[in-house]
């Protein structure tokens, strides 16, 4: 499953960590039937730089795996 948003620019500033969090779920017809498919929280710490570059890193949960790509 490709998820494209919602989308939000991460600004990385020197060696300040930004945490990044997914929380995927399935809608039931309740709240309380509502399915999680991931949920991550993790501190993603930039290199010092000042130049742009791709960022492709999997992540692995309880329930799955997740690949960012920033």
């Amino acid at each position: 499953m490709v998820l494209t948003g919602p989308t939000r620019a991460v600004f990385l500033e020197s060696t300040t960590p930004v945490t990044i969090e997914v929380d995927i779920r399935v809608k039931g017809t309740d709240h309380s039937e509502d399915e999680q498919l991931s949920s991550l929280a993790d501190p993603l710490v930039p290199h010092d730089t000042g130049y742009s570059r791709m960022w492709n890193s999997d992540y692995t949960s309880k329930l799955s795996t997740v690949q960012m790509i920033l």
